[in-house]
């Protein structure tokens, strides 16, 4: 973690001096938004002058973040002129997403935590280990914002929270199905992610004990998975002129690469200091890294080997905690991100080296594309899981707080203690010195405004 600090920190102590990636996607991602933020006013800005040459293209389709990028536009057009200064933003910007990752974290954590140090601990760990860490390097900077999954995982606890205590929750759906919108053109992926959970959530609160009959519930849980998508798509096709152009089924769907490979979950990432005890081989591909982390796997095992040894004390543990509505509230949430990890894996799977195939009717993804080929657009299905590694770190790490609280084995704060340190000592991310790349001297991208546009 501290190495990632350094990196990170000679982004911000040495700006125009440092990329984060120096080619491929990065340097892709880079150009397109220090070169919009700095064209020419008559461009507009839904217009991004500099791709599809000689045509051009509209910013939705630049993979630009066009979000941020509107907003550090107006800022340079009518407050002050930042656009010489464009990357160091875009590296703040991504700084203070995990600023905010952790924001959000204690606030989730804080609803379902007793011991303020866990809340602490976590809160600034699990940023730092989440498979969305690593888009960094692969250049997807604009997926590797954790925050987006955290607050939808926070949204839902408050709604949660406010609707089984009789309080109105109309604004926060209005304020989330708000976000959820802005939140897609961050990038258009996270946009079926937060729907597939928020669907599944409500489907698992609402249909068992028949609280879908309550007019207003229902209607309110309608409203926030199905308009950010409505209005989100709509506003794209209404100002995309060049729509019939486009393809409707693009190829690469069930790619292997780029679906989930099981094995990932426990395929520690190259720069992890401590291995789980059992991992494959042969690496994953680089879309389908979905580590869920030492700490997760090893207090899992710890539970295990508890339900073996002391089954019936683990049995009244498990009683207990499931009359806290915390914990149904956690189950809820786990059970839905399970969506995401059945449409990660992709609608046909591969066992032994394509020996065997499985064909997942569990995935969502199975069905939307017999309905409509636009759903193939979503061909990276792997980037599904990502809500499944916030809920098994959230469940560990709530299970972990209630045995301390109700355990009487003195040597339970050892486990805990050694679970801890180990989820912080493998928090030794990429972002160290060696893995941020130095511009090179003549390379535009490190240069003030004067040498972009001479460029």
């Amino acid at each position: 973690m501290f190495a990632g600090f350094s990196g990170l920190w000679l982004l911000l102590t040495e700006p125009g001096q440092h990329l984060l990636v120096s080619g491929f996607d990065g340097m892709k991602n880079y150009f397109t938004f220090q070169a919009y933020v700095q064209q020419p006013a008559a461009y507009g800005m839904r217009w991004f002058g500099m791709m599809n040459y000689p045509f051009g293209d509209y910013i939705f389709y630049t993979d630009n973040t066009p979000l941020l990028a509107w907003l550090v536009r107006l800022w340079s057009r009518y407050v002050s002129d930042v656009s010489p200064w464009g990357i160091d933003i875009y590296h703040v910007l991504l700084l203070a997403g995990m600023l905010l990752s952790t924001g959000l974290l204690v606030a989730i954590l804080h609803r379902i935590l007793h011991y303020w140090g866990l809340i602490v601990v976590f809160s600034v760990v699990l940023p730092w280990l989440n498979p969305q860490l690593g888009r960094l390097l692969m250049g997807h900077f604009n997926l590797s914002y954790s925050w987006v999954i955290l607050l939808a995982i926070w949204g839902l606890m408050r709604l949660y929270d406010r609707a089984e205590a009789g309080q109105p929750i109309g604004r926060l759906v209005a304020g989330l199905t708000t976000a959820f919108t802005l939140i897609s053109f961050v990038h258009l992926y996270y946009l079926p992610q937060l729907a597939l959970l928020t669907a599944a959530f409500f489907a698992l609160w609402l249909l068992p004990n028949g609280r879908w009959r309550q007019q207003p519930l229902l209607l309110m849980s309608t409203v926030l998975t199905l308009a950010p998508m409505l209005l989100s798509v709509g506003f794209v096709r209404l100002v995309d002129a060049y729509y019939s152009l486009r393809l409707t089924t693009p190829t690469g769907f069930n790619t292997p690469a780029w679906k989930l490979q099981a094995l990932a979950l426990i395929q520690p990432y190259a720069y992890e200091t401590t291995h789980f005890i059992f991992e494959p081989t042969k690496p994953v591909s680089e879309e389908s890294q979905a580590y869920l982390g030492a700490f997760a796997l090893f207090g899992l095992v710890v539970a295990l080997i508890g339900w073996v040894f002391r089954r019936a004390l683990v049995r009244q543990w498990w009683r207990s905690w499931g009359q806290l509505p915390q914990q149904r509230l956690l189950l809820l949430l786990g059970v839905a991100s399970l969506a995401g990890f059945f449409a990660s894996v992709g609608t046909v799977y591969e066992v032994e080296d394509g020996q065997f195939t499985w064909h997942n009717y569990l995935s969502v993804f199975f069905y939307l594309h017999k309905i409509t080929g636009a759903a193939a657009h979503f061909r990276t299905v792997a980037r599904f899981c990502w809500p499944f590694f916030w809920m098994v770190n959230l469940l560990v790490v709530a299970g972990l707080d209630y045995w301390l609280r109700i355990g009487r084995w003195t040597a339970r704060w050892v486990v805990v203690v050694a679970l801890v340190l180990l989820a912080s000592s493998t928090c030794a991310t990429p972002l160290s010195t060696t893995g941020i790349a130095s511009c090179p001297t003549r390379s535009p991208m490190c240069k003030r405004n004067r040498n972009w546009r001479r460029c």
